[in-house]
């Protein structure tokens, strides 16, 4: 579970954010934390760099680090978990009449928009290579994107119904798209990255 959502959901126990005072201040403090940490791996290497060292940076103690992230490998793939929130509440914004379709597209600018700044793209892409070169962040982050896709699908049939099956295919089918499109443009011409999305839903919404 991303143990930052206190969720209720429909089969993954898991559901739309409680976003209280308290939560909120819990969360900027995560996003704090993994700004502190990603900054450590990339100017010190992944491996270099230890809980007390992030900690440290972020001006609290070891002990109080670990109120926010179980592990140091928590923090890394983190930034994942803080960005599928903002789409999260980006998806909830969506009219509630619109096709599910373009509901996913329009949650995913937030990605766009992430690529879009070129700091944050320069340091996104050197974390995303950390992750893929190793076999235990990877498999944490394939298992939050499989969850935030399950989530998104419950979010989906909660508040505008129908077959949980074809929205968990359509939701799966459009981050196949994203990532796609992710993985042509982000190092050459990240610019690319809406136009990319659109061109591969498009395709895979027409077939």
């Amino acid at each position: 579970m991303w143990h930052w959502m206190p969720y209720t959901c429909l089969r993954h126990n898991v559901a739309v954010p409680d976003l209280s005072l308290k939560e909120r201040k819990r969360i900027a403090i995560r996003r704090d934390l993994t700004a502190v940490a990603l900054e450590l791996f990339l100017r010190d290497g992944y491996e270099n760099t230890t809980v007390d060292q992030i900690a440290a940076g972020a001006g609290m103690s070891r002990r109080t680090f670990f109120r926010y992230y179980n592990a140091k490998d928590d923090v890394i793939v983190g930034k994942w978990d803080l960005i599928g929130l903002d789409m999260i509440t980006a998806l909830e914004e969506r009219p509630q009449d619109e096709p599910i379709w373009d509901s996913l597209r329009g949650m995913y600018d937030v990605v766009i928009q992430h690529y879009a700044d070129p700091q944050r793209r320069e340091q996104s892409l050197a974390v995303d290579s950390i992750v893929a070169a190793t076999p235990a962040l990877r498999h944490s982050y394939l298992a939050r994107r499989d969850l935030f896709e399950g989530i998104v699908t419950d979010l989906l049939v909660k508040e505008r119904g129908g077959d949980w099956l074809v929205v968990r295919a359509v939701v799966g089918a459009v981050t196949a798209c994203v990532e796609a499109a992710r993985d042509e443009t982000l190092q050459t011409k990240p610019a690319m990255l809406g136009p990319a999305i659109d061109r591969a839903l498009a395709a895979v919404r027409d077939a």
